[in-house]
């Protein structure tokens, strides 16, 4: 009913506060090829086509406030939040037909999982981490839901960031703070950097400065299918090649740490450049021609960082292929930039 009738879980907060007020942040022209923004089909069903379009231009970019909003009373059962006359599913579990009369109490705390972090990995790692970090200094419990399968990484990075959470299936919270921290905000980036600062204390920075990230089984819709030629190429180059489905996240952190170039399909394998490449490298994203997405392009220029990106060619609904030559040639354009 609370669906039908269009209500929000925040429509029943009884206090809200704003965390960070709504800024501009200043945005670099992204590194191309003459023609290569031609090359883009369609986006990403996430993204919004305009926004992508001014990111790689350059302009300025706008991002919201982020707020907490106080609840109480609020049961958290199977991945969805439920409020007299209010629900909200977070996560896709399936759900029981009755709740049992008694359910774990918890006085008050912040509830730091999301729909993006529940989905894609690399939201959790750049997003829902940040929301804990706030729970934290507020001196709040940060609540999560349990982690999704295939989010393999996560210990890892927790023990690299020092970060932890109670986790949650079947609770009644008398206070519940919701946390709505989905845009880059002064404060959120802020947070960001802090995590970026203790994943590279906890490393040697002294790996190679030019890596090649993989996709591997994880890239749904973003498959490279002459990605050999492309590792190949880029061996020649002097590129390390990096496989974080095999890898720690203690490993994908060095492995990144000094590196100056990343290259990697777009997609959440570039989070970890994200929270470990120095603030001076380059991300370099190989973009799927029918699913561009230029999410990691504010990343890099809210810390520092530049961006450059060559569109693959088409070769089915799932699939596409990277010229060799046209990779080499946005690479040489990224040296010549640094």
């Amino acid at each position: 009913m609370s669906r039908l009738r269009g209500r929000s879980l925040v429509d029943a907060a009884e206090q809200s506060v704003e965390i960070s007020p709504a800024t501009t942040w200043p945005g670099k022209p992204a590194i191309f090829l003459p023609g290569e923004l031609d090359r883009i089909v369609g986006h990403a069903s996430t993204s919004d086509p305009q926004s992508n379009l001014a990111r790689l231009a350059g302009e300025p970019i706008r991002q919201g406030a982020a707020n907490a909003h106080l609840l109480r009373n609020i049961v958290v059962a199977d991945g969805s939040l439920l409020a007299s006359g209010y629900h909200e599913a977070i996560s896709s579990k399936r759900r029981r037909w009755r709740l049992p009369k008694r359910l774990a109490p918890i006085a008050e705390g912040a509830f730091c999982s999301t729909k993006m972090t529940e989905q894609y990995f690399g939201h959790w790692l750049t997003d829902g981490l940040a929301h804990e970090l706030w729970a934290q200094d507020q001196s709040l419990t940060p609540l999560v839901l349990p982690s999704p399968p295939g989010r393999v990484h996560e210990p890892g990075y927790r023990v690299l960031t020092g970060m932890s959470a109670r986790v949650i299936e079947l609770a009644l919270v008398d206070r519940l703070w919701l946390v709505e921290d989905h845009e880059l905000s002064a404060s959120r980036v802020g947070r960001l950097e802090r995590l970026r600062q203790r994943v590279r204390q906890s490393i040697e920075t002294n790996g190679p400065t030019h890596v090649f990230i993989r996709r591997g089984a994880t890239a749904v819709g973003r498959s490279l299918v002459n990605e050999p030629e492309v590792i190949e190429a880029l061996q020649r180059r002097g590129f390390a090649i990096l496989s974080p489905e095999t890898s720690e996240p203690n490993t994908i952190a060095k492995a990144l740490a000094n590196a100056r170039v990343i290259v990697s399909v777009e997609g959440s394998a570039m989070a970890h450049a994200v929270m470990a490449a120095p603030a001076a490298s380059t991300l370099v994203a190989i973009m799927p021609p029918s699913r561009t997405n230029c999410i990691f392009k504010s990343y890099a220029d809210v810390l520092g960082m530049r961006y450059g990106l060559t569109v693959g060619e088409p070769l089915g609904e799932e699939s596409f292929s990277q010229p060799i030559e046209r990779l080499l040639h946005l690479l040489d354009l990224v040296e010549q930039s640094s």
